[in-house]
């Protein structure tokens, strides 16, 4: 990242307060990303054989209806965009690099210069119909990983790059005709990011977007919607760099400004690992999203010699956008593996606005929690087959939170634990004519080897 240092003190506490004080925000439903007139930037590089210089300038124009998003992305942060022949380009200096997929798999090269691109730390993106194990394979990486935190603060890294082939030759899928996905198949994503520099936001970035056309039906997506999506995500890593900086600078440089809530608030700023998010796009213009976090949990202190215990907090977001609703929200937690047992799930039945999750010993917690609406959660999973599953319904659950839990055994020999997490949201047009609804749809693959 290119960061034009403020020269002197007192130059770097007027940048550090306007990032505190004095931010502006571009809107997407009910989130907020903050910006700010900072020095931060970055450098993308986009390999396209389009006219690309006519797209971004129709963007800029606020010539093309279904890239508003772009626009104010645009406007508002410092992103250089270069675009090229990327066989023959050099990529030395850029933050962030865009390839088609199909245009890397057949230069041998090209890989080349993008491992060493990727090593050297830019954060590399493919698009076009891409998986975790087959990005890793394309650049010779070793792993794909993120690190997260369980509940004593211990640091957990969770892989995404095992070719679900090659695990199934040493773990043996149950048999589950209800399964939300094929199992022994890798997941495939329309945009999948990475990049090696452990303190940035979105280490890991995964894309998934259901796209139609103005009569309903499914069709390609764009160049245009990927780059939105790139776009978006770049602006979201400056903006966390911003906020850390004016954390690093506040204590020192203009603590005695700030009454004590400011600064309890802005301590609390940290970098997410991954970004996960699926979108239904109507038109060319995104009219529905789930945003997904999680955390995956290792019980302490069982007292088993044959089983490890393990849990999933699972955390997605549902906005929608541009006159549609949010009217449901599936979400599927599966245990893949015979060896593997499911314990408990939560929340169950429930269309009170509020409701808990947990479990007894040896996890022995339980949480509440609420919506800011009343949605009918309807809890349709399976002890048999190992999954636990909610369909989450409302007239318009726009900004809701759905923070599921699900609890299993597995066993301890295998030292190996998998689940994968599956979202589905469907939108639909507010009006007094009828349209049909669209949906987006995501799923992530949660390993952790110990």
């Amino acid at each position: 990242m290119n960061t034009n240092k403020v020269f002197g003190i007192v130059g770097s506490t007027v940048l550090a307060a306007t990032l505190l004080l004095n931010p502006y925000g571009i809107q997407w439903g009910k989130e907020e990303t903050k910006a700010s007139a900072s020095s931060f930037n970055r450098d993308l590089f986009v390999s396209s054989n389009s006219d690309f210089h006519t797209l971004i300038s129709d963007i800029k124009k606020d010539k093309l209806e279904d890239q508003k998003l772009t626009k104010s992305v645009l406007d508002k942060r410092e992103i250089k965009l270069s675009h090229g022949n990327g066989k023959t380009a050099s990529l030395e200096g850029y933050e962030d690099l865009l390839f088609k997929v199909q245009e890397v798999r057949e230069d041998k090269e090209l890989q080349k210069k993008l491992e060493k691109a990727i090593k050297t730390g830019a954060k590399v993106y493919l698009y076009g119909g891409v998986s975790v194990p087959e990005f890793a394979d394309l650049l010779n990486l070793d792993k794909v990983t993120a690190d997260g935190k369980d509940k004593n603060g211990k640091t957990m890294t969770f892989r995404f790059d095992e070719h679900e082939a090659d695990l199934a030759k040493v773990n043996k899928f149950k048999k589950n005709p209800n399964a939300a996905y094929e199992y022994g198949k890798d997941f495939v994503y329309d945009l999948v990011g990475y990049t090696f520099n452990e303190n940035e936001e979105n280490k890991l970035i995964i894309t998934n977007i259901n796209s139609y056309d103005k009569d309903g039906n499914d069709v390609e997506t764009t160049e245009e919607e990927i780059l939105s999506d790139v776009l978006l995500a770049t602006a979201q890593t400056i903006d966390a760099e911003e906020k850390k900086y004016a954390v690093a600078q506040s204590p020192k440089l203009f603590g005695f400004l700030l009454p004590n809530s400011a600064k309890a608030e802005v301590t609390t700023v940290k970098s997410n690992d991954y970004r996960i998010y699926g979108y239904a796009n109507y038109g060319g213009i995104t009219v529905g999203r789930t945003i997904t976090d999680w955390i995956l949990q290792k019980a302490t202190s069982d007292g088993s010699s044959t089983w490890d215990f393990f849990n999933v907090m699972d955390r997605t977001t549902i906005d929608a956008s541009d006159g549609y609703a949010a009217k449901k929200l599936w979400v599927d937690h599966d245990i893949p593996y015979d060896r593997d047992y499911i314990w408990d799930w939560d929340p169950g039945d429930t269309s009170s606005g509020s409701y808990s999750v947990g479990a007894e010993a040896p996890w022995g917690f339980s949480v509440g929690y609420e919506f800011t609406t009343d949605p009918v959660v309807d809890e349709i999973g399976n002890q048999d087959l190992d999954y636990g599953r909610w369909s989450v319904t409302d007239n318009n659950m726009d900004g809701e939170r759905f923070k599921p839990g699900t609890f299993w055994k597995s066993s301890q020999s295998a030292r190996y634990a998998r689940m994968t997490i599956t979202e589905r949201g469907t939108f639909q047009k507010i009006s007094a004519n009828y349209y049909s609804p669209v949906s987006s749809d995501v799923s992530i693959a949660v390993s952790y080897s110990y």
